[in-house]
């Protein structure tokens, strides 16, 4: 842990400072530690954008596969961007440098960031370590795609919590799940960005054709987004109705007279709460018989009934069972039960002696 970190070190500029090549490396060192650091820590590592693994349809590379253009973070928090789309033969492992070594039936494509010098210019005061007194002047943060071997038993699904102890226990926080110390940085050879996996040269895929291993960064834009997505479902489902079992099912009785318990059902809303005033429609679906409201004093009722919820949600109907039983090759009755604007139904059984 404590090597993983350390304090940054900064120039502190003044009249008659050497400005010489020492010092504008570590200017440039700087920033870029402390950004690959927040990035490193605040978004993790994985695709940010584009880089999609497609087969290649061009025939002279047929058995490869193209990566789009694309943005990713690598394990020590550098950004790697692809600009042009790239052909990849999984086919072929490579060496650390991107060049084709062996070949495999298992494989798996990473994208790793490396840099290169470009640029050579004239140097005005050379030394002993000069070559034709020329040296590049600019480095371009570049990349290069790694083909590795993998084990397919290994491969396992990005999408799951992480999050030890998730959900929080009562009287827990959230906070107090998400504390934690510093993640510590990958080793250099392992901070390559995992893009697809490959047997036998197929791409591996999920359900929806998607490349299995690959993990994705989102941005805050994205993040927010998602966020209102789920407040808009969250709403839908509040404005939605529930029908619920609450009692009555699976009664026997003589056939021809009333069950000894009303059929009871009821009402809540997306968050659970009951609802009021909802039309509940009780109706025999099978073995004659009838159903009519509590208060009814009709000794039979109708073959449907239609009684509102009340300030509990909860309504109810008596079942006076069908007297056919002698002509049936079964003893069970039913009702069916459903409630306006619910995609839920609820089914009472009864058996006629």
């Amino acid at each position: 842990m404590a090597a993983s970190l350390t304090t940054p070190e900064r120039n502190n500029y003044f009249y008659g400072l050497l400005l010489d090549e020492a010092r504008f490396e570590r200017e440039v060192d700087y920033f870029n530690q402390k950004r690959w650091l927040l990035n490193r820590l605040l978004f993790g590592t994985g695709v940010v954008c584009g880089l999609e693994v497609t087969p290649d349809t061009n025939p002279d590379t047929k058995g490869n596969y193209i990566v789009s253009p694309g943005v990713a973070i690598d394990g020590l928090g550098r950004e790697i961007v692809v600009p042009n789309p790239v052909s990849i033969n999984p086919n072929l492992l490579t060496d650390e440098t991107g060049q084709p070594a062996a070949g495999v039936d298992n494989s798996k494509l990473c994208l790793a960031y490396v840099e290169k010098l470009i640029n050579p210019v004239p140097v005005l005061v050379t030394n002993c370590d000069m070559v034709n007194n020329c040296r590049c002047d600019t480095i371009r943060e570049s990349f290069v795609f790694l083909v590795q071997p993998w084990n397919p038993e290994l491969l396992q699904s990005v999408a799951t919590c992480e999050i030890a102890g998730f959900p929080p226990k009562p009287g827990q926080s959230v906070q107090d799940l998400l504390r934690g110390d510093c993640a510590p940085p990958p080793d250099v050879s392992n901070a390559c960005v995992p893009l697809a996996y490959f047997s036998n040269g197929k791409l591996n895929q999920n359900a929806d054709n998607l490349p299995r291993g690959q993990a994705l960064i989102a941005g805050n834009r994205q993040l927010l987004q998602l966020i209102s997505c789920l407040i808009n479902q969250q709403s839908q489902q509040s404005q939605s109705q529930f029908l619920l079992y609450v009692s009555g099912d699976g009664q026997s009785t003589k056939a021809g007279t009333q069950v000894p318990n009303p059929l009871t059902v009821k009402v809540i809303d997306g968050t659970g709460q009951p609802k009021q005033g909802v039309n509940v429609q009780f109706t025999v679906t099978s073995g004659g018989g009838a159903v009519s409201q509590m208060a009814s004093r009709a000794k039979i009722g109708g073959s449907t009934v239609t009684i509102p919820s009340g300030s509990d949600g909860t309504t109810a109907a008596k079942w006076t069972l069908g007297k056919t039983v002698a002509v049936r090759k079964s003893t069970e009755q039913q009702v069916t039960v459903q409630a306006e604007n619910s995609a839920f139904t609820v089914i009472f059984t009864a058996n006629a002696k």
